[in-house]
């Protein structure tokens, strides 16, 4: 999306006719991924395998948020409003057992972060490596060491056909519905193969023949 000036203010994410809410903004991460990839580099993406959201001062205090934290949050950052807080974490991801649903984040690596920007960016180069997570639980501060996943590497980048069905590695969105770890083959499409053995679209396969099956790659070995 380009202003009358010729800028880029917005990237086109969807389409709705009953909404104007198709845009993806801010661009600042595009713009990192366009000026890697103009160097013929790649674009890592960190995760933590916990979903945040923004939350006001407010809710903050009800979660326990100290008054120190926050007048200094308020200092750093004098135009926001509140603070992120984990609000899920998928089992068996790097967040599993060192976060938890309602902390407050405060910092990363040593760096005080309140919106999804600065999080994302201090995530990103960080992959492959463990960064320090300050964070408030209930009023007590503490400070865990998270491992920085790839987020390519829970991202399903091929599937399998077989017998008209199409499945792939489970990602991680999918994984967050199902509440379980990003292993396992979704079935995309069941084909003739597994809708006859009642298996159908959207379910998860876990195992084959007693095998376990966390990815195509075990159910293409079981299946040759």
């Amino acid at each position: 999306v380009i202003d009358i000036d010729g800028r880029v203010v917005a990237l086109n994410a969807g389409a709705s006719q009953a909404a104007a809410s198709s845009f993806f903004l801010p661009l600042d991460r595009i713009a990192r991924a366009l000026r890697l990839l103009q160097q013929d580099q790649p674009v890592p993406r960190g995760h933590l395998g916990a979903v945040f959201t923004y939350r006001a001062y407010d809710e903050l205090r009800r979660l326990g948020l100290r008054e120190a934290t926050e007048a200094a949050t308020r200092r750093a950052f004098p135009d926001g409003t509140g603070m992120l807080v984990v609000s899920e974490v998928v089992p068996g991801t790097p967040a599993d057992g060192r976060l938890e649903v309602g902390d407050i984040l405060v910092s990363v690596a040593g760096q005080a972060v309140s919106e999804f920007v600065p999080l994302e960016a201090l995530l990103d180069a960080r992959v492959g490596a463990e960064a320090p997570v300050a964070i408030e639980r209930n009023g007590v501060p503490l400070v865990v060491a998270v491992p920085v996943q790839d987020l390519e590497a829970v991202s399903p980048a091929e599937y399998l056909q077989f017998g008209d069905a199409v499945v792939h590695d489970l990602s991680l969105q999918q994984a967050r519905h199902f509440n379980r770890p990003p292993r396992g083959v979704y079935v995309a499409n069941p084909g003739f193969v597994l809708a006859s053995a009642g298996i159908p679209r959207g379910a998860l396969l876990v195992g084959v023949d007693g095998a376990p099956v966390a990815g195509i790659g075990d159910l293409e070995a079981t299946l040759d």
